[in-house]
């Protein structure tokens, strides 16, 4: 079974020290207000051979959405502008719509072969195949 790491980004680290300082809107628990928020959601599985990994992404265009590979380690990043909308003679009351940047930051168990990787984005969701790297082969050195 492979271990994936999550990587709790600084944000999360402080609204869990901070927790229940805060009023959400309107009364909602805090859990609704969370799940709002822009976020990356993400299935991974695994074969022998790569992995498979679907990331949900909603409100975000194919422009915006960024995935670096260091070895081991995923990273997707995704931005949602704010849209102005200026309407003659009425205002804003209630604007809950979310923008900002988003990042995902996963390891799997092996390294990850670039070359080899493919990724698509379709209705808001991210499609990746992480092909994984050859183990390198291990030879015995003649001594001199």
């Amino acid at each position: 079974m492979t271990n994936i790491a999550r990587f709790e980004t600084v944000d999360n680290i402080f609204n869990d020290m901070f927790k229940g300082f805060y009023v959400h809107p309107a009364g909602l628990p805090e859990r609704l207000v969370r799940d709002s928020q822009i976020s990356i959601r993400i299935d991974v599985q695994e074969n022998d051979k790569d992995y498979k990994v679907h990331a949900d992404i909603p409100g975000v265009s194919r422009e915006d959405v960024k995935v670096s590979v260091d070895g081991d380690l995923v990273t997707i990043t995704a931005e949602r502008s704010k849209k102005e909308e200026e309407k003659e003679g009425g205002k804003v009351i209630c604007s809950e719509r979310s923008h900002g940047v988003v990042s995902r930051v996963f390891r799997v168990e092996h390294e990850i072969d670039v070359d080899q990787t493919q990724a698509k984005f379709e209705n808001g969701v991210l499609e990746m195949t992480l092909a994984k790297k050859s183990s390198s082969q291990s030879r015995q050195l003649k001594i001199s």
